[in-house]
């Protein structure tokens, strides 16, 4: 549901009662993802959808940090352009 322009500027209390249910709803589903022990990628994948719907046009990814501490990896971006995608997993971080 979208609510407007800029949702982080909105009083909680004038927004309808089926909006906070339904993000209850929403956040509640990764929850429960995370407690029957989804493998990882769907988690993500289901958080970044998540974080899309909450504003029209909003683009969101999540990048996780390689073991070795050096390099990001693309951990869910559904919506981003592939080509986007492939530039920035494995990009070397801190130089």
């Amino acid at each position: 549901m979208d609510i407007g322009p800029n949702i982080n500027n909105v009083d909680p209390k004038t927004l309808p009662e089926s909006y906070h249910e339904s993000s209850l709803e929403r956040y509640s589903t990764i929850l429960n993802m995370v407690l029957e022990g989804c493998p990882l990628g769907e988690m993500l994948h289901a958080l970044v959808l998540l974080i899309e719907a909450q504003k029209i046009g909003t683009k969101a990814s999540i990048l996780l940090l390689s073991e070795d501490g050096k390099r990001l990896l693309s951990g869910a971006a559904p919506n981003l352009p592939d080509a986007y995608n492939k530039a920035i997993n494995g990009v070397e971080i801190g130089y």
